[in-house]
């Protein structure tokens, strides 16, 4: 038998929660490859994202995000707040204000495109306005 921490919401809720949450038109594709139904979420940046991804974010490092899946992982209550605040296109809007068209990887992309692209994305700004 699996034991489940509540911290405020038991596992169940947390589920159903963050199902309303990805079923956003703006969330039913992941943040960084467009992979239908991302089921992981990059918590200091904010968005959901693929298995594939969510392995890219991971190799970030705890320096720079940490990845939880929500249909496998607790998450306490404040991150549940924040996706359902934040999202996919609040946060690509500052993430790929300036990203070139075409520039993106598709769902299909090589691992290391990813990782690339990630890297880019987040821990370079690359594509940010400084505006």
């Amino acid at each position: 038998q699996k034991a489940i921490i509540k911290i405020g919401m038991d596992f169940k809720a947390q589920v159903k929660t963050m199902d309303k949450v990805r079923m956003k038109p703006c969330n039913r594709t992941c943040a960084d490859c467009g992979t239908v139904c991302p089921q992981w979420i990059s918590i200091r940046f904010g968005v959901l994202v693929c298995l594939k991804c969510a392995g890219a974010h991971r190799g970030l490092t705890t320096r720079y995000t940490f990845v939880r899946s929500y249909v496998l992982d607790s998450l306490k209550p404040e991150m549940i707040r924040q996706f359902q605040t934040l999202n996919n296109a609040v946060m690509n809007a500052y993430y790929e204000k300036r990203l070139p068209e075409g520039a993106k990887p598709k769902s299909g992309a090589s691992q290391k495109e990813i990782d690339i692209f990630i890297r880019n994305k987040y821990v370079r700004k690359l594509w940010v306005d400084e505006e």
